[in-house]
């Protein structure tokens, strides 16, 4: 588990400053072991922003996102957080209020789309590591 709030406040004053904003985060990401060598991590995180600036239409500019992923990872080095190598097949679901596709340039997919999907493989090797 872990997760983030800050805020900044613009030093000019303005009330309705675009700087002036909240923002934070929270995720959750356990993992399960099948024996060894096998494991699944399941994740979940929401993403925030709120400023102070106001657009045209007289609402505050607010944005957030939820995300969740399914991620199947092999350890051939045995089980632990921090074995490598760590190969990961990763799912990730995002899902973006009207507020954060209004972030992204009009042209941008993100602008367009609610939901997106991911789809990846990576892999995690450190070079020079013998502990587990």
């Amino acid at each position: 588990v872990g997760g983030y709030f800050r805020g900044f406040k613009d030093a000019s004053g303005n009330p309705s400053s675009r700087n002036t904003f909240n923002e934070g985060s929270i995720v959750v990401r356990p993992q399960y072991w099948f024996g060894e060598h096998v494991g699944l991590a399941l994740e979940g995180s929401y993403q925030a922003l709120a400023t102070a600036a106001v657009r045209d239409d007289g609402s505050k500019e607010r944005a957030s996102m939820w995300r969740f992923g399914v991620v199947p990872f092999l350890t051939p080095a045995g089980r632990g957080s921090f074995t490598r190598p760590h190969f990961q097949l990763i799912y990730l679901l995002t899902s973006r209020d009207a507020g954060a596709r209004l972030r992204y340039a009009p042209d941008d997919k993100f602008a367009k789309r609610s939901n997106e999907h991911y789809l990846g493989l990576t892999v995690e090797w450190w070079f020079n590591s013998s502990y587990r």
